[in-house]
């Protein structure tokens, strides 16, 4: 059997390592949240060229249909 005489560390011990963990954390959040991890300001191209047959086979039924 162990028995537990008192804590290990002082209490500012303690009460100091919990708050070096707590402000390490939130600058750690803080740095990921100021730079984003890829470039999201790049233009990407986008292929119309579905959307564009699909447009005019509607066109194509309107016009029918007149």
């Amino acid at each position: 059997m162990i028995m537990v005489i008192g804590p290990t560390k002082k209490k500012a011990e303690a009460k100091a390592e919990q708050r070096r963990k707590r402000e390490d954390g939130a600058a750690a959040a803080a740095a990921a949240n100021a730079a984003p991890a890829a470039d999201t300001t790049a233009e990407t191209a986008v292929d119309t060229t579905a959307e564009t047959a699909a447009v005019s086979a509607v066109e194509t039924e309107i016009t029918a249909a007149e």
